[in-house]
Parts: structure tokens; C-alpha cells; sequence
């Protein structure tokens, strides 16, 4: 699955460091020009839910993003 990103939104740090904690879940392939893109396959065995995987995934990018996003602007 390929989805793309705003990389006003999303930060390259929190993707890689989601994609390495779920690592035994999901491989994650990212490439970034403009925006960010990820293509998202899921490697687990057919016992875990894909979609929530996946919705698990997005969910803590986002979150981990607008984390790093606020501690850097109260470093500014």
C-alpha cells in the first residue's frame, strides 16, 4: 500500500523510528521529494489484523510528528 504524506505534517524521523518498532509487523519503504511517500506491506502471519496494523502504524507517525514538530518550535 502507498500513501503519501505532507512533510509539513510528517517528519522522516518519526516514520523510521515507528517503521523499526514494527519491524516484526510491517516493512516499510520511504522516499521523499515534495511530499513524503511510504509504501507499507504488511509480513506478519494471517494471526494479525493488517488493517490494524497499518491504522496502528499511521496513527503513531502522526503522533510522534506533531511531537517533534512542538518540541522543535519551543527550541526556536
Amino acid at each position: 500500500m502507498k500513501i503519501k504524506l505532507a512533510s509539513d505534517i510528517y517528519t522522516t524521523n518519526a516514520i523510521v523510528d515507528m517503521a523499526g518498532q514494527f519491524s516484526s509487523y510491517l516493512h516499510v519503504a520511504i522516499s521523499s521529494r515534495d511530499d513524503i511517500e511510504i509504501e507499507l506491506t504488511v509480513v506478519a502471519d494471517g494471526k494479525v489484523d493488517q488493517a490494524e496494523v497499518i491504522n496502528t502504524f499511521m496513527n503513531n507517525i502522526l503522533e510522534l510528528s506533531i511531537l517533534e514538530r512542538l518540541n522543535h518550535e519551543h527550541q526556536v
